[in-house]
């Protein structure tokens, strides 16, 4: 070794000795992934990279600190065999090798078997997936790795297809470190060695003229090539490797939101691997990966730099020792191996002691003969698997002084403080950069009970509340604070005064780090953000421009709505101002969880619409008022499937209340109307698009005209559904279009009640009490245009299907506990069991009248939680306030986390958080037993469960029985594939209740019950279900039906979508022994691969006949198939009586 290298290992070994033995036990103490239990971090499921006191750690999915220590390749020793062991010594048997490799590893300490592990190896230890991705060339690949050109559209899509199937074994796999992609990617302008290699810029410049590649490299470099202009060509390169990055990681996010993103893994080189490509790739890995080609040179220094330049920890991901072979003599061998122990050891500790090195993985656990027969790739093992004695010995001493010099520190700390517990890693509900964000935010403004709770008030950034001074800057950063920091956007009460839009983007899928934006309630009042006059901007009608802009983007900037999730606006009202003609309030175009809510939008004079676009699956609109404009909501060229809008108060528009042209079915339950002229819905499928689209339902709604004989629904191809609506001034209800069907005719100047209305100009799609459908079949029309007077007219259509805000809880309100207050106690993310804290909130709440407030962040619990008939618990939101269970909570039987009061009188509420079912179901842990009647409440709460080993049991998710019932709302559930195979598995259970039960959009995902439903009503009455998507296992191993009705009565469901299909001879939605059902307006969009000819959208048991998602004549037109309707018997509704209009 040299004299710098040796200086190094004797500082390094003099600055572990003194920890090693004070240390040693408290290191036994791991969980089963490898963690160090006794450094805490906050618990997801899923490894996650985190700093802890000035470290950077894996956590584990038990959440505690993990440093990787690895071998790779343990797979090559079943192909690289030299001495055919494999075959001879482990009878081809993959497990009995991997059980001979684990107990080494552990033997010589390492918690990890890097890349390329034996596959039975995967559910045993942390392991890393590889991904093979093109694009670049592999240096260690040599010659037969080829660079591909990632201009070119078919290219990207065999990228995109390498990803989807390399993940897919790993998706639900919690041992995984996370994704790895090509080895030693050539990223250089111009290659620096002694082997001349082909870069990439060398491989577009030779591509025929006609390549996509070639192409872009002329225009790059139209009169000259790229070695004649460095810094072009270093920033064409990054254009690439931009292309590379986001092309691999938005597939991989879509196929595992869950798990790291390693990286390729780079030359540690500066001179082959540029910063300028580390920089870039930073913007999509949560972990940069090197191969260090040999450990000659130290790279602490190295790792330094790349944290100061990127932010991002480091992995060596396969630090290679291949070696020369040695003579045969023993004595040589020896010598090997106590120089190449030595050398690891020194190398091993200097790239340790930098904070942000989060793993060491040796290459090769034996010795193969690799492609250079100058060298033998030395391993731990001989060939014929004896051990190098020496060199394990040397091992084991590296691993545990490295153990030493990573844990140590962060041991002693809480060893001298253990009450300590705030001192702990937080959240895992937000990366690196938010947990700094925050946890400065929280020293800035220790007072501020605000931030403390999750809330940043934009007034802390200098927005004025009084209206008077432009506040637009100070909001901005605000909202930008609170999404990087994971926090809420918060309004205290005021007027604010902006000029220009303000902009929430979502740049990838996440569902947990997102843009919420709420208000406060002081006084019966919301804040108000007013729109200057005459606003640059906003002042073009024909170029409509949004105050508040809440959208997701694709890798490639695009705007993707499908994966815009859980973003919320909530109690903010909005004015628009004068002379602003293009304004709208808020633009939002998201899928799962997105929502507005509590909010009124008007101007001072004409504006365009109130709402831009919709959201759909397991989310929608509620308590919404637009005074104004030409629309209420402006649904144009929308793609929100089966979008709910539930409480909706339009006044006063000029054109269409909801300009409707959304993807599958539009649902409308409790609106009231007022405007002068029809109509109120145009309903056509825009001809580009090759979707089920714009149909329409309209339930429980009031509409007034002011000017006699209108028209209140333009249908020119569309199926459209009504129950329940009452309409002044419409002469003509309904116009088709197509179709043999005349107008529904209303009464011109006076009252018209529709009690129920369905018309399609498909007759196939109509089955009414099992007689199929006949060529020339007319509407189904019960309407009474006589004898109506206004005092016949409800007055609460919208109170029957929203909340009042003057009784709904908040958190400023005084009547409010928090669990986090004495007596209480709950500490948020630290870990301990917070169960006895939030029972007695909720006791002590129940008697003394008030409501019980989660503050931002985990709270576990141990047993159940059970809510009191009065009871009121809420969180911040749904993806910041979250109840998980005790890692050794395991039960019996079937066991709720939160139960309820079996109490038909109830008015209990829960609200705003997220429950997280244990991943594993074997604990026989479900979230929620719901057993409060027709005044209670489910509001914005997500379901979830991690991805899971597949197991049997007959476990329910949701259990709405007993005197369950009330109004819930966005019931997003979400869970990890196959999470029961079991046939009485559900997701949702709803069982033999008869309170009323209105579910306003429900969202059910990748559930799999062998011959059994996702969700199933058994012997219920009374359930209204609007809006429902419904997602199967995508992947079609096994198929399953949506919804199972079964011995039920009075069943209301209009508005379904999803990717999903059912059995052969089977329904999506099955329905037996029931009465009084109607289903209507059901229409999947578009899914390929399935034969739909063969199975039933709608399937009647008892008939034994269906509604076929495919009509006859239909099955390659997905734009025309919809059930408009399924009726057997007649379903009344019962409401759920409130004051209030």
């Amino acid at each position: 070794m040299t004299e710098n290298l040796v200086l190094r290992l004797c500082f390094l070994l003099a600055s572990v000795v003194l920890s090693s033995h004070a240390f040693a036990q408290p290191l036994r103490r791991t969980d089963a992934y490898g963690g160090v239990k006794t450094i805490k971090a906050e618990a997801t499921d899923w490894f996650r990279v985190d700093d802890i006191g000035g470290r950077d750690y894996f956590i584990t999915p038990d959440g505690h600190a993990f440093f990787s220590l690895g071998v790779t390749h343990s797979v090559e020793c079943t192909r690289r065999d030299e001495l055919n062991l494999f075959q001879t010594k482990y009878g081809n048997d993959e497990a009995k090798l991997a059980d001979f490799f684990l107990q080494k590893f552990r033997h010589w300490g390492y918690n990890s078997s890097g890349y390329g592990p034996l596959q039975t190896m995967e559910r045993r230890i942390p392991y890393v997936a590889a991904i093979p991705t093109i694009g670049p060339r592999s240096l260690s690949a040599g010659e037969k790795s080829k660079c591909q050109d990632l201009f070119d559209p078919a290219v990207m899509q065999r990228l995109r297809k390498r990803v989807r199937e390399n993940c897919q074994r790993h998706v639900g796999n919690p041992f995984c470190l996370g994704y790895v992609f090509i080895d030693l990617p050539i990223w250089t302008i111009k290659w620096q060695g002694r082997a001349q290699q082909h870069t990439y810029l060398d491989f577009l410049r030779s591509l025929p003229d006609s390549a996509p590649g070639k192409q872009a490299y002329l225009q790059a470099f139209p009169q000259q090539e790229h070695a004649d202009d460095l810094k072009a060509a270093e920033a064409f390169l990054n254009q690439i490797a931009d292309r590379y990055y986001a092309c691999i990681t938005d597939e991989l996010r879509k196929q595992d939101p869950n798990h790291l993103i390693l990286g390729d893994r780079f030359m540690a080189f500066p001179e082959r691997t540029p910063d300028s490509i580390l920089v870039t790739a930073s913007k999509y890995v949560d972990v940069l990966s090197f191969q260090p080609m040999g450990t000659r040179t130290m790279l602490c220094d190295y790792i330094n730099h790349v944290h100061q330049l990127t932010g991002k920890p480091v992995l060596l991901a396969d630090v290679n020792t291949m070696t020369r072979r040695p003579e045969k003599e023993e004595r040589q061998v020896e010598e090997y191996q106590r120089s190449a122990g030595e050398h690891t050891m020194a190398y091993y500790l200097d790239a340790a002691s930098s904070p942000h090195c989060i793993g060491l993985h040796r290459c090769t656990v034996r010795d193969y003969q690799p492609w250079n027969t100058q060298y033998h790739r030395r391993g731990l093992l001989k060939a014929d698997d004896t051990e190098y004695p020496i060199l394990v010995q040397l091992t084991q001493q590296t691993n545990s002084k490295v153990y030493d010099l990573v844990y140590g520190p962060q041991l002693k700390r809480r060893a001298a403080s253990p009450k300590n517990r705030a001192s702990s890693s937080k959240t895992s509900l937000m990366p690196k950069t938010s947990l700094v964000l925050r946890r400065e935010l929280e020293k800035q403004y220790p007072e501020s009970g605000f931030v403390q709770q999750g809330y940043l008030p934009v007034t802390l950034q200098g927005a004025d509340p009084s209206g008077e001074s432009d506040s637009t800057g100070a909001i901005q950063k605000t909202i930008d604070l609170a999404y990087e920091g994971n926090m809420v956007c918060y309004f205290p009460a005021g007027t604010y005064l902006v000029s220009r839009q303000l902009v929430c983007h979502q740049p990838r899928d996440n569902m947990t780090t997102v843009h919420v934006l709420t208000g406060s309630y002081r006084d019966g009042k919301r804040p108000v953000v007013r729109l200057t006059d005459s606003a640059p901007g906003f002042q073009d009608a024909s170029s409509p421009r949004a105050v508040f802009k809440f959208q997701g983007f694709d890798a490639e900037g695009k705007e993707r709505c499908p994966a815009t999730y859980n973003q919320v606006f909530r109690g903010i009202d909005v004015h628009l101002g004068q002379g602003n003609a293009g304004a709208i309030g808020v633009y939002m175009h998201a899928a799962q969880g997105c929502t507005i809510q509590d909010v009124s939008i008007s101007a001072s004079g004409p504006f365009h619409a109130g709402i831009r676009h919709m959201v759909g699956s397991g989310a929608g609109y509620e308590n919404i008022e637009v005074i104004g404009g030409k629309h209420a909501i402006d649904a144009e060229a929308d793609n929100a499937k089966h979008p709910v809008v539930a409480g909706l108060r339009a006044i006063g528009q000029t054109e269409e209340i909801i300009k409707s042209d959304t993807a599958t079915v539009l649902t409308i339950v409790g609106m009231y109307a007022e405007k002068q002229h029809g109509p109120c819905f145009t309903l056509a499928r825009t001809p580009w698009r090759n979707e089920c689209t714009g149909h329409l339902s309209l339930v429980d709604s009031v509409i007034k005209f002011t000017t006699p004989d209108q028209t209140l629904i333009d249908n020119r191809d569309r199926s459209v559904f009504l129950k329940n609506v009452y309409v002044r001034g419409a002469g003509r209800l309904v116009i088709n279009a197509k179709g043999n069907d005349s107008p529904a005719q209303g009464n011109p100047k006076g009252w018209s009640q529709i009690e129920e209305y369905s018309y399609y100009h498909r007759p196939a799609s109509r089955l009414i009490d099992g007689r199929g459908p006949e060529a020339n079949d007319p509407a189904l029309a019960m309407i009474k245009t006589t004898g109506i007077s206004d005092d016949d007219v409800p007055v609460n259509m919208i109170a029957r299907h929203v909340w009042d805000d003057a009784t709904f809880p908040h958190f400023e309100n005084p009547a409010v506990l928090s669990v986090t207050d004495a007596p209480f106690g709950a500490i948020p993310d630290d870990g301990a069991d917070d169960t006895d804290a939030i029972q007695r909130a909720i006791d002590l709440a129940s008697r003394s009248g008030k409501a019980v407030f989660l503050p931002k962040g985990r709270y576990r619990i141990s047993r159940t939680i059970v809510l009191r008939k009065n009871t009121k618990l809420f969180g911040v939101s749904r993806n910041l306030s979250l109840i998980e269970c005790m890692p050794d909570w395991r039960t019996d039987d079937n066991t709720p986390m939160i139960d309820t009061d079996d109490n038909a009188t109830a008015d209990t509420l829960l609200a705003f958080l997220r429950i997280e079912m244990p991943s594993d179901v074997a604990r026989r842990i479900y979230p929620l037993r719901w057993r409060a009647g027709r005044h209670s409440m489910v509001r914005e709460v997500w379901f979830r469960k991690g991805w899971g080993p597949v197991s049997k049991q007959d476990l329910q998710c949701l259990v709405i029985t007993g005197n369950g019932g009330g109004r819930w709302y966005n019931l997003f559930h979400r869970a990890g594939q196959n999470t029961s195979a079991h046939p009485k598995h559900r997701y949702m259970l709803v069982e033999g209740t008869r309170e009323p039960l209105n579910i306003y959009t429900y969202c059910v995902e990748y559930a799999v019950t062998l011959g059994g439903y996702q969700a199933e009503f058994n012997d219920a009455r009374n359930v209204c279900l609007f809006g429902f998507k419904c997602e199967t296992d995508l992947k079609k191993k096994a198929i399953v039906s949506t919804l199972g009705i079964n011995d039920c009565q009075n069943i209301l469901l209009t508005g379904n979508t999803g990717l999903a299909s059912a059995p052969i001879g089977g329904g999506i939605i099955e329905v037996a022994g029931s009465e009084d059902i109607t289903a209507a307006n059901l229409a999947r969009f578009s899914y390929k691969g399935d034969n739909s000819s063969k199975w039933y959208y709608i399937f009647d048991r008892d008939w034994n006949k269906g509604i076929l998602e495919s009509q006859p004549g239909l099955e390659s037109d997905k734009t025309n198939n919809v059930v408009s309707l399924y009726k057997r018997g007649h379903c009344v509704p019962v409401p759920i009586i409130t004051n209030g209009k």
